[in-house]
C-alpha cells in the first residue's frame, strides 16, 4: 500500500484507526480479532511506506510540555515556526479568517494549542520613525509579538491570561506604512485567543492614544500545534490540514461533561443532605447568559438526583477582579447572572463586593464568605433570627421626569451609603451612554438623577469588574451590582 497515493478519506480513516495503537501500544485486548488483523496489516503496511516514521506522518512532532523535575517551564522560550510565520514575505493567502477579539474555541469547539495570528496595517506616513505603541488587551494564556518580523514583546509566563499586553514598537523599526503584525498564542487550557474589549485592540504613536488605529476586525489564523494531555503535536507548517487531524480522544479532566458530577455527587446522592452551598464563576466570565442556564439546571439536577425537592443552595456572588480591564463590565455581568439566579426558589447569595482584592481573583478573606454563608443557614433553616442579606433590588423601578427610582428588599431598617469610595450609581437614557447618578435614599428605594440625563432608561449599581460596595443595609450587610438591563450581552 502506498500510503501517499491514498485519498484524503482513506488517510483520515487510517490516522482515526491508528491514533491509539500508536500510542499506547498496538491494539486493546477486548477487541474483535479480525480488527486487530486489520488493524495490523495497516500499521505495517502504512510503517512501510512512511520513511519518516509513523509519528511525524501522521500526527507530527510530539513534545512532553510537563514540568521537569528541574522546575523548568519547557513552554518558555519554545520555538513554533517563529521565523516563517513572522516573516513580512511569507504568504499567508490559503490562512483562515477570524474576528478579533475572539476566543479560538468559538471557531474550533474545544481546544488547546498554538495558534499564529497575522494582519496587514497600514498606518499614517506621519507615524514613520516615531515609537508606536501596540495594545492587545487581554491574552489567554500566552504570547508572543513580531513587527515586521522583529520581535517586539512576549509574555510568556504561566497565569497571565487576565493581563493587557501593551508593547512598545521602536522607532527605528517604524520604516514604511504597510506593516505586519504576527502574534503567537499558546492556549494551555479552557479558553484561549485574544479575547478583550474591541476598544483595547489598536495602535498608535506614544503619548498620542486619540490617534489610535483599532486593530479589531478580520486576521488571519493558522493552527501549528494542538494541545492534548501534556504533550504538544506540533503540526506540518505547509502540509498538515488541521481539519484532517487524528479525531481527539475523550480526554477525561474537570471540563469533561458530566465528570464533575459522576464522580463527586453521584456517589453520595443516596445520603441526606441539609442543602448546598457553591463558591464558583469566575471561568464563566464572559458567559452570563449561559451561566445562568447552566446554574438554574445544576440546581434542579441536583434536586432531582438527592430526591430532596427545593432544599436549600446557598452560593457565593464573585468577588470583584480586573479580568480585561477594572473599568471594563464582563465579570459585572456575570455577577448580575448570579443575582437573577435568585429567582429560582429557596436560594440565597453572598455579596463579596466589600471583601474582595482586584488584583487577586482568589481574595484571601474566607471568614467573611463563611459566615455570610452560614447568617442564610442560621435565618432560613434553624429558625435563628438574624439578619442574612444585604439590600437586594427587586426589578422594580419607576421613571418619572429626569428621575429613576430603584426598589430593594432586605432594607427595611434602612440603608447606609459609604462616601469613602466613589459613587456607583449610574443611569442612561436612549442611547445607552451611563452617566454618575446622584442618590437620595427614600424609604426602602433609592431615587437617581443625573443633569447629563434628562430622560432616564435604565440604572446600575457597581457594575464594572473592579468595583467595589457602597450601598449597605443598616446590619451592615453589602448590596449586590445590578442592572435594571434585561437582556445579556452574550
Amino acid at each position: 500500500m502506498n500510503y501517499e497515493k491514498l485519498s484524503v478519506n482513506e488517510k483520515v480513516t487510517i490516522r482515526n484507526l491508528l491514533k491509539e495503537q500508536v500510542e499506547n501500544g498496538f491494539v486493546n485486548k477486548a477487541m474483535d480479532f479480525n480488527v486487530k488483523i486489520y488493524l495490523e496489516a495497516i500499521k505495517v503496511a502504512v510503517l512501510a511506506n512512511c520513511p519518516d516514521g509513523i509519528d511525524d506522518t501522521l500526527f507530527g512532532q510530539k513534545i512532553d510540555i510537563s514540568i521537569n523535575e528541574d522546575n523548568i517551564d519547557p513552554l518558555i522560550d519554545i520555538d513554533l515556526f517563529d521565523n516563517q510565520c513572522s516573516s513580512p514575505d511569507l504568504s499567508d493567502d490559503t490562512w483562515e479568517e477570524i474576528l478579533l477579539p475572539n476566543y479560538i474555541e468559538k471557531i474550533l469547539g474545544s481546544f488547546d494549542g498554538v495558534v499564529w495570528f497575522r494582519k496587514a496595517v497600514e498606518i499614517p506616513k506621519s507615524w514613520i520613525g516615531k515609537d508606536l505603541i501596540l495594545s492587545l488587551g487581554p491574552i489567554d494564556d500566552r504570547d508572543a509579538v513580531w513587527f515586521n518580523g522583529t520581535k517586539i514583546g512576549e509574555t510568556a509566563e504561566h497565569g497571565k491570561w487576565t493581563e493587557n499586553r501593551i508593547y512598545t514598537i521602536d522607532g527605528k523599526l517604524v520604516t514604511q506604512e504597510k506593516n505586519i503584525f504576527s502574534i503567537r498564542v499558546l492556549d494551555t487550557g479552557g479558553r484561549g485567543g485574544i479575547y478583550g474589549d474591541a476598544s483595547l485592540l489598536k495602535i498608535y504613536p506614544v503619548n498620542s492614544e486619540k490617534t489610535a488605529l483599532s486593530l479589531a476586525g478580520e486576521w488571519k489564523y493558522k493552527i501549528v500545534a494542538e494541545l492534548m494531555n501534556n504533550n504538544l503535536y506540533v503540526f506540518e507548517l505547509n502540509k498538515t490540514d488541521f481539519n484532517l487531524r487524528p479525531q481527539r480522544s475523550i480526554t477525561i479532566d474537570q471540563n469533561t461533561p458530566s465528570v464533575l458530577f459522576n464522580g463527586m455527587i453521584a456517589p453520595i446522592v443516596a445520603y441526606k443532605i441539609k442543602g448546598a452551598i457553591w463558591y464558583q464563576g469566575e471561568s464563566n466570565v464572559g458567559s452570563a447568559n449561559q451561566y445562568t442556564k447552566m446554574m438554574e439546571t445544576l440546581i434542579s439536577n441536583w434536586r432531582r438526583s438527592f430526591n430532596i425537592e427545593n432544599f436549600p443552595f446557598y452560593f457565593v456572588q464573585i468577588a470583584p477582579y480586573k479580568y480585561s480591564n477594572p473599568q471594563n463590565s464582563e465579570s459585572a455581568w456575570l455577577r448580575e447572572a448570579q443575582r437573577r439566579i435568585l429567582n429560582t426558589e429557596n436560594t440565597g447569595m453572598v455579596v463579596t463586593l466589600d471583601v474582595g482584592n482586584v488584583e487577586n481573583i482568589h481574595p484571601a478573606d474566607k471568614i467573611s464568605v463563611g459566615e455570610r454563608l452560614a447568617l442564610w443557614a442560621l435565618a432560613k433553616n434553624y429558625g435563628i433570627d438574624v439578619e442574612y442579606s444585604g439590600p437586594r433590588f427587586n426589578d422594580k423601578f419607576t421613571v418619572r421626569k429626569n428621575e429613576l427610582t430603584v426598589e430593594f428588599d432586605y432594607a427595611e431598617n434602612g440603608f447606609i451609603i459609604k462616601n469613602e469610595t466613589p459613587n456607583q450609581f449610574e443611569i442612561a437614557g436612549e442611547n445607552g451612554v451611563y452617566y454618575p447618578a446622584t442618590a437620595l435614599i427614600y424609604g426602602n428605594s433609592i431615587i437617581l438623577s443625573s443633569p447629563k440625563v434628562e430622560n432616564p432608561v435604565n440604572a446600575r449599581y457597581a457594575f464594572t469588574n473592579g468595583s467595589t460596595a457602597t450601598l449597605f443595609n443598616s446590619s451592615g450587610l453589602p448590596a449586590s451590582s445590578f442592572t435594571t438591563e434585561k437582556i445579556f450581552p452574550d
